[in-house]
């Protein structure tokens, strides 16, 4: 079944382009695309899809 890009993975996709480097909390990067209408289940839902398809990494930190 083909994944179709939707207007809020492509505005996932653009914010974290221009974090290339930066290592964001799920919070910070829900928080970067509210403007664009992306609620935070579909950030939790697209950086899952991302991370299975190899496109990201995904880092785990506790605070102890």
């Amino acid at each position: 079944m083909p994944r179709y890009t939707t207007r809020q993975r492509e505005a996932l996709l653009d914010y974290l382009s221009r974090h290339p480097d930066q290592p964001l909390t799920v919070r910070e990067i829900a928080a970067g695309v509210e403007p664009d209408g992306v609620s935070l289940s579909a950030v939790y839902r697209n950086l899952a899809e991302l991370e299975a398809a190899g496109k990201l990494t995904a880092v785990i930190t506790q605070n102890i």
